[in-house]
């Protein structure tokens, strides 16, 4: 007879993991032969909307001049062009502006081709009042068609590309509207040619707003038409990354946990943001640079290099940085030190007239951690920060010393490192550092680069140049020109896709909720920075070194004459944890096994989601048999407890054994387990396994906003099970109402329980728990359990207290 249901064959499924190799890439050096044609003749029209803004007159305008000069009609690959300076203001007003921007940042350092190229440039630059939807119909009827047309570049005897670009340099609010005016009015036909949407961040302040955002473009624009721009995918350093990876195979393969110590990703700038606190105090330093710079960085570090194909095809190259993000694992409080210059407060006072403290980090410091093979236990830190000692970018691994010297000279042996400086500090210009004693060919690094010795003598990073070889561009270009020419070129890879960016809010959506209830340290800034800033690293997380990590340990009170531990929510998962940690490590050392029943609901995952970063060495899962106190009996996987319990933890554990697996099978078919049966089976498994009088080592329970725990519910009749060690209920209040649970009878005799409450939501039930002190087990089913039990411990959140 089979006792399992389809949903629970499928999901103990999952938990097999499949390991497969890597192959070998080849590189595509050959252009892209569409855009290097010189029989076709091809015209763009570019409207850089916000023309008159900051970032274009810092980099958009000379970014699109340096495009002008590379690929127009001048050159073989034959492109015209017309661009459009857009602005709200009148043509009066707005012309004479983005004139003068454009004289004074095209710089000509001879007065030959470069000037007439500059005034070339200048003259093909129109100024357009863009504010409504008549401005686009406007533009887009008149102008644009009128220019393409003119231009005689696309008939029938003369195949052509069309090109029509938005580049939307103006507040991330105005997306919505100006995606739908382009997409009404500006949409080029599908035979002559194409349609491209720049924008740039902030791509959201959170999740949710990520979402909403995506969404109402995708309403107007196709996602292929959409480019979203991080700057730092352009710096030089960084876009080296995969080219230097795939080009160092030796070096490549020590790209792993067996070699690596840690990594960094670090951004420190000197200044601050006065003037500019409306708009940062809504964002601060995780948004305005974390989830996106440096995070796009780490991912081009760690990611598995494409199987198959080369690695300029967009689409490998998009499909590996997925992968990746989908490996890294849920950050927890302990993994997050934040800080704030100490005149932060007071320039948001001056600037935004309110009186209230701000909580905006302006530092903070980031370990992220990989569920994955090839980087188990490799900590990755990512730093950032204003008002800070200098003004430097870089990304560094660090590898595991395995050498050793007779004579104890180190020498350069503690710097074996490969570090991606992106910019300013000593180097002052784009490289890449290479520790000498790391297997890497030099002629890999050719091309635009090449090997300098005019760093020979100088600190970097508090180590000796000199025991690295380092590598700078033959020609440096600012990011913004070549991202240009990418986007122009219809290359993806170094742009945010809509799954990248939803994906990596998934990660940092949390980080911006932690922070929320996180300390911040006050630091003075400057050259006084670096010393409070300090922090060290260890297993239960980063802190500050002026904060003693071994005396820091959650607050222990008594709650219903238990032992109670409190603390913020992911300070009672990371306390929850260590209980069941040192509970499977005492069974161990006692060569016996480990029986542990999970309750379901949806606070159990933040434990589940920890439990995972815990398995590859704390905790011996091959002694582990996983049970379930309770399960829904529905047909649905998304309401199952044990799907949720595999998707969360069982899939992530390759140690654990496929037969200390023990589902609760509560679905019923015809000739096979009745629903009626299925709590004996379940009690006849456990009496199997665990003998006629089972003891669980721990069971974890929750506790709902109605006092129920397990599928114990408020005065059911399953309450009052004395015999039974497994029973089924019906509650039409549950949803479904049909359930399997545990009884009390094998609840409280558990050597080990931990009742975990966390949440806001669950402040009211503890209030009325501790307020009638736990009279009236019918009422709140929890506190029999307590009652009952000699060996209970509450973990209870503050905010769940309602501290």
């Amino acid at each position: 007879m089979n006792f399992f249901k389809p949903q629970c064959l499928f999901a103990l499924s999952l938990c097999l993991f499949l390991l497969s190799g890597t192959e070998t890439t080849e590189i595509d050096e050959k252009p892209h032969e569409e855009f290097y044609t010189s029989e076709k003749t091809n015209h763009a029209d570019i409207i850089l909307v916000g023309g008159g803004g900051d970032l274009a007159k810092k980099y958009l305008w000379k970014g699109l001049f340096d495009l002008y000069q590379l690929y127009s009609s001048k050159t073989k690959d034959g492109w015209t062009f017309s661009f459009f300076g857009a602005g709200t203001k009148n043509h009066s007003v707005g012309w004479p502006q983005i004139n003068t921007t454009l004289h004074d940042v095209i710089k000509c350092h001879d007065t030959g081709s470069c000037m007439k190229d500059k005034n070339d440039f200048i003259n093909l630059v129109t100024y357009m009042r863009l504010k409504s939807d008549l401005d686009y119909k406007n533009l887009c009827e008149n102008h644009l068609k009128d220019s393409y047309t003119s231009q005689n570049v696309c008939h029938k005897d003369r195949p052509c590309q069309y090109q029509r670009i938005f580049y939307l340099s103006v507040p991330p609010f105005t997306y919505e509207s100006i995606a739908k005016y382009i997409s009404t009015h500006c949409r080029p036909t599908k035979e002559s040619g194409s349609l491209k949407v720049v924008l740039e961040k902030p791509f959201g302040h959170d999740q949710q707003s990520a979402i909403s955002m995506s969404d109402a473009i995708s309403q107007t624009l196709h996602d292929e038409e959409v480019f979203r721009v991080d700057h730092y995918l352009g710096k030089q350093a960084v876009e080296q990354i995969i080219k230097f990876r795939h080009d160092n195979k030796e070096l490549e393969n020590m790209m792993n946990g067996h070699f690596v110590e840690r990594i960094e990703i670090v951004m420190k700038e000197t200044v601050g943001v006065k003037g500019r606190t409306s708009f940062y105090d809504k964002y601060g330093v995780v948004c305005d640079v974390m989830q996106n710079h440096l995070s796009e960085i780490l991912y081009l570090l760690t990611m598995d290099l494409p199987k198959n194909g080369s690695i300029r095809t967009t689409d490998a190259i998009i499909e590996a940085r997925l992968g990746l993000l989908r490996n890294i694992l849920p950050v927890f409080s302990t993994d997050v030190v934040l800080g704030q210059y100490e005149d932060y407060a007071e320039e948001v006072h001056d600037e935004t007239d309110t009186n209230e403290t701000s909580p905006t980090p302006t530092y903070a410091a980031v370990r992220l951690r990989m569920d994955s093979e090839r980087w188990k236990n490799v900590p990755m830190i990512l730093v950032a920060g204003k008002q800070m000692n200098e003004r430097i970018g870089y990304a560094r691994i660090i590898f595991k010393e395995t050498g050793f010297s007779a004579h104890s000279k180190q020498g350069c042996q503690r710097h074996k490192q490969l570090i991606f400086h992106i910019g300013h500090g000593v180097l002052k210009s784009p490289a890449i550092l290479v520790s000498k004693l790391l297997p890497v060919e030099g002629d890999t690094i050719s091309g635009t680069w090449q090997l300098t010795n005019q760093f020979e003598n100088k600190q970097y990073l508090h180590m000796d140049t000199g025991c690295f070889n380092i590598y700078v561009p033959k020609l440096v270009k600012d990011a913004y020109s070549l991202l240009i020419e990418q986007m122009f070129l219809g290359k993806k890879e170094n742009f945010v896709t809509t799954q990248s960016l939803l994906e990596s809010w998934k990660i940092w959506g949390n980080i911006i909720e932690i922070q929320k209830d996180k300390k911040l340290v006050v630091y003075e800034g400057g050259n006084q920075v670096e010393d409070s800033l300090d922090f060290s690293f260890h297993d239960r997380g980063l802190f500050f070194n002026s904060i003693d990590y071994q005396s820091l340990t959650q607050a222990t009170t008594k709650f219903l004459r238990h032992e109670a531990v409190t603390g913020s929510a992911s300070e009672i998962v990371t306390s929850v944890a260590k209980a069941i940690q040192e509970a499977a490590v005492k069974a161990d050392i006692d060569s016996r096994d480990f029986h542990i029943a999970f309750s379901g609901g949806r606070t159990p995952i933040m434990l589940f989601n920890y439990l995972r970063q815990l398995h590859l060495n704390d905790i011996p899962w091959h002694i582990v048999h996983i049970w379930q106190v309770d399960e829904r009996c529905s047909l649905k996987d998304s309401v199952s407890n044990f799907k949720s319990l595999c998707t969360s933890l069982i899939n992530h554990i390759p140690g654990l054994k496929y037969e200390n697996i023990h589902p609760m099978l509560t679905l019923s078919y015809p000739n096979e387990l009745s629903w009626e049966g299925s709590s004996d089976t379940y009690e006849y498994t456990l009496k199997t396994v665990l003998g006629d009088a089972p003891i669980f080592d721990f069971v974890l329970l929750g506790v709902g906003s109605d006092g129920h725990t397990a599928s114990l519910f408020p005065y059911n009749t399953a309450l009052q099970e004395t015999e039974r060690y497994v029973t089924l209920i019906e509650d039409t209040e549950a949803s479904p109402p049909k359930r399997m649970t545990l009884t009390y009878k094998a609840l409280t005799t558990a050597k080990n329980i931990a009742v975990m409450i966390v949440g806001k939501s669950k402040c009211d039930i503890v209030q009325s728990l501790q307020d009638n002190n736990c009279v009236g087990e019918e009422k709140y089913p929890i506190c029999k359990v307590s009652n009952e039990s000699q060996n209970l411990t509450w973990f209870i959140s503050d905010d769940a207290m309602c501290n």
